[in-house]
């Protein structure tokens, strides 16, 4: 039989603060010596507050006030420290006490051997002749690495790890002498100090070590600087972090000083920031500013050629979408010139949808304005690029749309869709084109779906649908300057829609006839199939590019495709061919994963189309592979290839060794590319980091249940 013993039983001598906090006691058996001291035996259990003890026999001496421990013993401190240990002496209060030949874990991560281990006022534990690890150590094998040290105190309230004469062993061979040193309990989320280093080897900058420093400026708030020395460079990376009860910021750049540029002060600041107002809506800042152009690329920070700035103020819920954005966008190619870009963009969007009774289906209602600004004051084609430099444009707009459908017994669709537009722009600073125009259109479709379902004897089931639309636009007003709608993609998400022209400023008028065949299919083991085959057919021309596969009367045929195999094969695939066989555009995306491996390639090839200031034909080859080759190794590469060139743009290689106690990370990389603003660079970057002192580990923790290192 179990029994419960309360300590006020027996210890007549504790403190008024123990007698208000008692001490419990289960054991087997619990019997009084002739000497008048208590002896628990056989499953012995004690806590008194976050403190519990197990151990094979206890025995209190009323005179000394002394806890003696015997065998097997397992003190637990709270939910994140663990001692093993055979013998053990305490206090009556369990806070003050020696260990001898103990074994600490810490958050299950770290776990530290001593001679002997010595606790007190329930705060500290320090223990002598240490050897500490996050390596799993089983049957007395030598830990990847560990610290040996004089002595270590464990800090359980500012959780933090003080190791006096520490040395740092791999493969138990000395490698690193550290007379004092910090570390973060496992279980602390966020210290102050430092933190892993990564050397750096580039071909432009040399070769250079940064060493981030982290500062907790708070429980919400902190701050990590980076500095990166090198040859060429003397540079300080910074990263600001900040959480709110109702959002979040994040600020990161740098500022550097260097032999690229001489004599120049560089760096680069990019910003995000979101956050929750009331009535449901959100506040969402974006910043990207650089001091010119080639410093993201001649770092790595950013593989970017245009920067936006913006703020923006959202809600979306099922009946309404607000919007509203203020953007400036930063051109860094050579060949833009930023003020005859429309470098500030404002645009405010209202949406409403409606699902009228009287006639039944949905009825949306937007209304939008954007307001463009370009820096030039040129009102002509200066630059000869076939735009007028400096022009302003203010646009608002008004449209609604109803659409609804009808499905017959023989399993028809007809479908009815309507829209009216209405739109106000404002041009200034334009040759050409009027201050103030009006233009409105209207549109209108009727159209019939067939679907076709079988279900087959191996518990497939196959799709197929025709459709075909009729469709007319009508257009009133005079002509615009394009600037929202210069490129246009002919997919099947806008096969049977009324304009393919992303935005405002470029309008399909006439009548159409749209058709499309779509298919797909379904296997019982969760595989999926499907494809579609489409064509748009005018009374009039248009004025898309020919790339796009809309020019002329009759479009090029949409092809598109899509499978995703129980085996792990993923395809996507799309195509544009004339009616003589001709390609105009393809793009592929194929990719393969199983538990080790995920391959994946990419295929993009656009014809020459001086519409698109595309003087030649463009095509391109990209191949990835990650790879899983053991359970702690792995390994990624990645190559593009510029195949209208027949030329290798990027390489890039990465190795990783990932256990419980260590990342060591390889990478390196080339860029050939060559331009104005571009130079080719190649880039090597290693880490090694020993982990169980931090959080964030990229394997989960395992339990530590060797007794010795």
């Amino acid at each position: 039989m179990r029994i419960l013993l309360s300590i006020h039983f027996f210890l007549i001598s504790v403190s008024m603060s123990v007698a208000q906090n008692p001490i419990n006691l289960i054991a087997d058996q619990i019997m009084i010596a002739p000497n008048g001291a208590l002896i628990a035996k056989g499953n012995v259990v004690i806590w008194r507050k976050n403190t519990k003890i197990k151990a094979h026999e206890v025995s209190y001496n009323d005179g000394t006030g002394k806890l003696t421990l015997i065998g097997q013993i397992v003190i637990q401190n709270g939910s994140s420290e663990v001692i093993f240990a055979d013998q053990a002496t305490l206090s009556n209060d369990l806070q003050t006490g020696i260990i001898d030949s103990a074994k600490i874990i810490l958050s299950q991560q770290v776990q530290i051997v001593a001679s002997q281990v010595s606790q007190s006022n329930g705060r500290y534990t320090k223990a002598k002749n240490i050897a500490a690890t996050s390596c799993q150590v089983c049957r007395k094998k030598t830990p990847l690495w560990q610290i040996r040290a004089k002595s270590i105190v464990h800090d359980r309230v500012e959780k933090q790890l003080y190791f006096d004469q520490a040395q740092l062993r791999v493969l138990n061979i000395p490698i690193l002498l550290i007379p004092q040193l910090r570390l973060p309990d496992p279980s602390l989320k966020r210290a102050t100090g430092f933190l892993v280093p990564l050397y750096k080897n580039s071909s432009r900058l040399k070769s250079g070590l940064k060493i981030p420093y982290f500062v907790s400026l708070s429980d919400h708030k902190d701050l990590t600087l980076t500095p990166f020395y090198s040859p060429k460079t003397r540079t300080l990376e910074f990263e600001y972090r900040q959480a709110y009860q109702s959002g979040w910021l994040n600020f990161q750049g740098a500022v550097s000083n260097d032999n690229l540029l001489p004599d120049t002060g560089r760096g680069y600041i990019f910003g995000t920031g979101s956050f929750d107002l009331d009535r449901h809506f959100k506040l969402g800042v974006q910043v990207q500013a650089v001091r010119d152009k080639t410093y993201l690329f001649d770092y790595g920070y950013a593989e970017l050629d245009r920067l936006n700035s913006n703020i923006d103020l959202t809600r979306a819920n099922r009946e309404e979408t607000i919007e509203m954005r203020l953007s400036s966008f930063n051109s860094l190619r050579s060949s833009d010139d930023n003020s005859t870009e429309p470098t500030i963009v404002a645009e405010i969007v209202q949406q409403l949808r409606y699902f009228p009774n009287l006639i039944g289906g949905e009825s949306g209602l937007r209304a939008s304005a954007l307001g463009s600004y370009r820096y030039s004051d040129v009102n002509t084609d200066f630059d000869n690029d076939g735009e007028v430099d400096g022009y302003d444009t203010l646009r608002l707009s008004l449209d609604t749309d109803w659409q609804r459908n009808w499905t017959f017994q023989n399993g028809f669709i007809f479908d009815l869709d309507t829209e009216l537009i209405l739109s106000y722009y404002n041009i200034q600073q334009h040759i050409s084109a009027k201050s103030d125009i009006l233009v409105n259109s209207s549109a209108a479709s009727a159209g019939l779906r067939w679907p076709l379902i079988r279900k087959n004897n191996d518990g497939s089931t196959a799709v197929l649908e025709p459709h075909i639309q009729f469709a007319s636009v009508s257009i009133n007003g005079s002509d615009v300057p394009n600037q929202d709608s210069t490129r246009v993609e002919f997919d099947e998400g806008n096969l049977f829609k009324f304009n393919r022209a992303p935005g405002y400023d470029l309008t399909e008028n006439g009548f159409r006839i749209n058709i499309g065949l779509k298919g797909e299919s379904y296997d019982v083991n969760g595989g999926q199939m499907g494809w579609e085959i489409g064509k748009v057919m005018r009374a009039k021309d248009t004025s898309f590019s020919y790339s796009s596969g809309l020019s002329g009367k009759s479009s090029d045929w949409l092809i598109a495709t899509n499978i995703d195999h129980v085996s792990g094969i993923e395809l996507i695939g799309r195509a544009m061919i004339t009616d003589e066989g001709r390609l105009g555009k393809t793009e592929t995306r194929l990719n393969w994963r199983d538990l080790r491996n995920d391959i994946s390639a990419q295929y993009a090839w656009l014809a020459k189309d001086t519409d698109e200031e595309r003087k030649k034909s463009l095509s391109g080859l990209s191949l990835g592979w990650q790879s899983n080759i053991t359970q702690n190794w792995s390994t990624e590469t990645a190559v593009k290839f510029d195949t209208s060139r027949g030329e290798a743009t990027d390489l890039d290689f990465g190795l990783k060794f990932t256990n419980e106690c260590l990342n060591i990370g390889f990478s390196a990389s080339r860029r050939f590319s060559t331009s104005s603003t571009l130079q080719p660079s190649t880039d090597y970057n290693f880490k090694v980091e020993l982990t169980g002192f931090s959080t964030g580990l990229e394997n989960p923790p395992k339990q530590q249940r060797c007794r010795s290192i």
